[in-house]
């Protein structure tokens, strides 16, 4: 009986191989399909089961990860001051040409041309 039943199964799934290769336009695309089922119905469960527990990723607890996400951030905040402190003490300044061409041609040490004074007086005496 259990011949038989082997027998069928077989033949089911020969039947559904067939309709794989002949579901598809592209030859190559269909073989290569049939030789991955093919292949994924022999890979033995043990191996697979073997590959699973290499591959397991531990996960982090909460505690786990704010003790990492401050060690981190420590040794990046103590690498960023270094650099910056080796530039300065190089010479270097501490602002970026960027921001001194910025605020160069925003602020403006220049006095208006006009005298604001002769405007305030006529203003005091129009409103006496």
């Amino acid at each position: 009986m259990r011949e038989v039943l082997d027998l069928m199964k077989w033949g089911i799934q020969l039947i559904g191989l067939t309709f794989v290769y002949n579901g598809t336009q592209l030859p190559a695309a269909s073989l290569t399909l049939i030789l991955l089922a093919v292949l994924w119905a022999n890979i033995p469960e043990r191996l697979v089961q073997a590959v699973k527990v290499l591959l397991k990723i531990r996960r982090l607890t909460q505690e786990e990860y704010e003790q990492q996400a401050a060690e981190e951030t420590r040794r990046a905040l103590e690498q960023l001051r270094q650099f910056l402190f080796a530039k300065f003490v190089e010479g270097d300044s501490h602002l970026s040409e960027d921001e001194v061409c910025a605020y160069d041609s925003e602020v403006s040490f220049e006095f208006p041309a006009e005298d604001s004074f002769e405007e305030d007086e006529s203003f005091v005496t129009s409103n006496t």
